[in-house]
């Protein structure tokens, strides 16, 4: 690929068109966005525009601060230029922009806001110029988030469990062991009559203390 500017001097041309040999070469060219670019490959021109306009990617190039090229869906995407990178992200694209590393950048798109994953890329030969690859990941931010708030939900009604069966343990063994406890004294003494009523009642307090405790260590209401 070679690039020349509106007056027609080449400003960039990558390794593989100077590997190429003037008489194997097929220029085609086309002026886009006050840029003039001609493609060599042997041909294969209208397949490699054909394939940026029309990729699911993003591509643009970047120089001096404004977007010198971009494809159909930059444009649909940056509708408003870089301006439409939100406020708070402005930084994360210019340190993208720099160390080359991929961010997760805001975009403001009409009234939407909308998430991309950025990377970019220097251009040999092509002076303060950078490439930019932007995928949209929108919808799957949208469905970490409802995930973020289905975990954190879920999380809140473990918390709730937690609690209740802490309550249940609190509110119901201590005083069941306290009626055992007096229990476990009173039988010894008592006459016989009374003592048949007493461990009556401890079968009684002891089955109620099995369902308390099946019910905190199982969630189950069983003896």
């Amino acid at each position: 690929m070679v690039l020349y500017d509106d007056k027609g001097g080449e400003i960039y041309r990558n390794r593989k068109a100077r590997e190429i040999e003037d008489n194997n070469i097929i220029q085609k060219e086309v002026v886009k966005d006050g840029m003039r670019l001609k493609i060599f490959y042997n041909g294969l021109y209208e397949d490699y525009l054909k394939a940026c306009e029309n990729s699911l990617t993003g591509i643009f190039i970047v120089r001096n601060g404004e977007i010198i090229y971009s494809n159909k869906i930059t444009k649909d995407t940056l509708s408003n230029g870089l301006d439409s990178i939100h406020e708070a992200d402005k930084e994360k694209f210019d340190e993208m922009m720099k160390n080359g590393k991929p961010k997760i950048i805001r975009i403001r798109n009409g009234k939407e806001i909308r998430w991309v994953e950025m990377v970019s890329s220097k251009m040999e030969g092509f002076k303060d110029a950078v490439l930019v690859n932007m995928v949209d990941i929108t919808e799957r931010v949208k469905i970490q988030k409802e995930m973020e708030k289905d975990k954190k939900k879920m999380q809140q009604v473990l918390e709730k469990e937690r609690k209740f069966l802490e309550e249940i343990s609190h509110y119901f063994f201590n005083p069941l062991c306290i009626a055992k406890g007096y229990l476990d004294l009173s039988i010894p003494n008592a006459d016989p009559d009374l003592r048949r009523r007493l461990e009556i009642t401890k079968q009684a307090v002891t089955r109620v203390e099995t369902v308390v405790k099946h019910i905190v260590t199982e969630g189950r209401i069983y003896e």
